[in-house]
């Protein structure tokens, strides 16, 4: 849509609901660094899928202008 921001996202969990997240906003526009998980190597290999960045917590926090940590079970 014309006119709308472009922002930069980190998404700390890059389990089914943050690698889902980042596979819709990715294409529309939005700089996405996926974090936190127990397993670095399918992380990586997840975010050079999508196109994401990868980053620690405090790096996705220094680069989101939104964070989102998606939790189930709370």
């Amino acid at each position: 849509m014309e006119g709308d921001a472009i922002v930069n996202i980190g998404i700390i969990g890059a389990g089914n609901v943050g690698t889902g997240l980042a596979k819709h906003l990715i294409p529309n526009g939005h700089a996405v660094m996926l974090s936190f998980s127990p397993d670095m190597d399918k992380l990586k290999a997840t975010a050079a899928e999508l196109g994401a960045r990868v980053g620690t917590v405090a790096e996705a926090v220094q680069f989101a202008d939104l964070v989102c940590w998606p939790r189930l079970g709370l």
